[in-house]
């Protein structure tokens, strides 16, 4: 597994060994300094690769102290943050995916925090009983200045960590690829140069491909494998329904032409303009069981040619480990509950837990093809979000998995989550920003990280929405 490369500077340069201030006098930054590398590697180093360690040097200019330089308000300068900062520094900053900062001891002094204003996704990370004042100083600079950093401030490793994972997140997000197939606009679709601001943003690659592509991997695929995958299919359901046994191999020969577009492409997830493709005639059948299994390989298929959806369901996989359910949310205000509903959800969504029962269903538009209907785990919590790249914000809102409806209607997947309020996420839906009806959603308490991660991106949350 790739690591995650986090370049670790250490504020509380003007405190050497004798000086009055915190944690004492005879504190030694350069020897504290290397014990915090030690206990870094120690700790997180089964994910990160930790360099530098080195202390921020004062520049001795006399403008060093603090008041009125906190007051101002910076515009994040880049590279041009750290011109006057020895070359080592630069280098560092410049090959890593993040940073890492420690306010290691006071007095500190201004010069410190030019390290604050690279546009790097940053981590803070308080020493306490030492940098206590340093850290509280880095905080309003950030506030201020809207900076893409998180702040740490426990006594809880588990914290550190679960902030330093946020650049995990965002490293595998610009390593991603995205397999895209769509013909025309459609009503999730890309529009022209909206690539492009997702690649500056997140640094994730979308690779547009006509349908026809995909037609011709399907006429590749093995027919003999495509029947042991169906069969696979229909031995680990609960119960089959709808569907004939052939029409559950037609679906296990779009998931593995599917499976062999993402290798060639070098893409970890896929969509398909599914709906209009099928409605058109233009498919043999729905990717549904296509996008369940690749989920639960550990891979991502999201439907519709919603790459908005794609890149949201991405960044929750890439935190929690586990894929979300792309739905299309029903909510009642009279229970305070929202349903989240669609033909397509992964059967494996907890960690370490078994894979969630499903039935093997019709397409419920139109009752033809293949789908699948998830039975969830009721009983815990549930994060809903959505991205909207062009807009720069993310939707957000909480609840708890109540259970399952079974209804014909809509789609197969009914996961009935309640809400604390759900008059006002009616009140709130779309309202400032058009995320589109699609929602993602991951099973736990995830509004901190989603909140840290908007942060980093420089996103606007938008909750109840």
């Amino acid at each position: 597994m790739n690591k995650t490369r986090v370049y670790t500077a250490f504020l509380g340069e003007k405190k050497p060994v004798g000086v009055p201030g915190w944690p004492n006098a005879a504190f030694d930054p350069q020897t504290a300094r290397q014990e915090w590398m030690k206990k870094l590697a120690e700790q997180f180093g089964d994910e990160f690769e930790f360099t530098g360690g080195d202390l921020i040097p004062c520049r001795g200019d006399g403008n060093c102290a603090f008041g009125g330089y906190i007051n101002e308000v910076l515009v994040s300068r880049g590279a041009d943050a750290l011109k006057d900062m020895p070359a080592n520094i630069q280098d560092g900053v410049a090959q890593c995916d993040g940073i890492l900062i420690v306010a290691l001891c006071i007095p500190g002094c201004s010069c410190e925090f030019d390290i604050l204003s690279t546009g790097k996704p940053t981590i803070i990370v308080n020493n306490f009983f030492a940098g206590d004042g340093l850290f509280l100083h880095c905080n309003s600079f950030v506030k201020r200045n809207r900076l893409p950093a998180v702040l740490v401030s426990s006594s809880d490793a588990n914290d550190t960590h679960r902030a330093l994972h946020l650049l995990t997140v965002m490293r595998r997000m610009r390593e991603t690829k995205i397999l895209d197939y769509m013909d025309a606009v459609s009503e999730w679709g890309l529009r022209p140069g909206e690539e492009q601001v997702i690649r500056d943003i997140f640094g994730t690659e979308i690779i547009l491909k006509p349908g026809e592509e995909l037609l011709g991997y399907c006429a590749e695929v093995d027919k003999s494998e495509a029947r042991r995958q169906a069969l696979e299919w229909m031995s680990d359901a609960e119960r089959v329904v709808e569907p004939s046994e052939e029409t559950v191999v037609q679906a296990a020969h779009m998931y593995l032409a599917l499976k062999r577009a993402m290798q060639d492409a070098g893409a970890t997830c896929v969509s398909t303009d599914c709906l209009n493709y099928v409605y058109r005639d233009k498919f043999p059948g729905y990717p549904c069981l296509a996008f369940f299994q690749l989920m639960n390989d550990g891979l991502m298929g999201v439907c519709e040619a919603d790459v908005f959806s794609a890149l949201t369901n991405l960044m929750g996989q890439y935190l929690t480990g586990q894929p979300g359910f792309v739905s299309d949310p029903v909510i009642d205000t009279a229970s305070s509950q929202v349903i989240y509903a669609h033909c397509v959800c992964p059967s494996r969504m907890l960690p370490g837990e078994p894979a969630m029962p499903y039935a093997l269903r019709s397409h419920a538009e139109c009752g033809k093809g293949a789908s699948v209907q998830v039975k969830a785990r009721p009983g815990l919590p549930m994060t809903t979000i959505k991205l909207h790249p062009i807009d720069r914000k993310l939707a957000l809102h909480q609840g708890v998995v109540v259970g399952n409806v079974d209804v014909e209607w809509a789609c197969r997947t009914k996961i009935a989550v309640e809400v604390p309020d759900a008059k006002a996420l009616l009140n709130g839906w779309n309202a400032t920003c058009n995320f589109g009806w699609h929602r993602v959603s991951f099973y736990g308490d995830l509004e901190e990280e989603f909140r840290d991660l908007a942060t980093l991106y420089g996103l606007e949350v938008v909750e109840n929405s």
